[in-house]
């Protein structure tokens, strides 16, 4: 095993493996941003229209309703 005697050569190894450790958590917060994109598109192209379609048909039939019922 090698061993790190100088405050230089500590101070570099804690860098770079602070250093690596960020560039880590931000490639993870990435690409999950990226897929809660992908994600949020689906449900406002697949899901939204839908449910719009049926608000407008239960719209429509409480609308007949109140106008058969008086």
């Amino acid at each position: 095993m090698v061993q790190y005697s100088t405050i230089k050569s500590k101070l570099v190894i804690g860098f770079f493996s602070i250093a690596s450790f960020v560039v880590l958590v931000g490639t993870v917060g990435f690409v999950n941003s990226l897929h809660i994109n992908s994600a949020l598109n689906g449900v406002t192209n697949d899901n939204l229209p839908e449910l719009l379609a049926l608000d407008n048909i239960l719209l429509s039939i409480n609308k007949i309703s109140s106008d058969t019922v008086g």
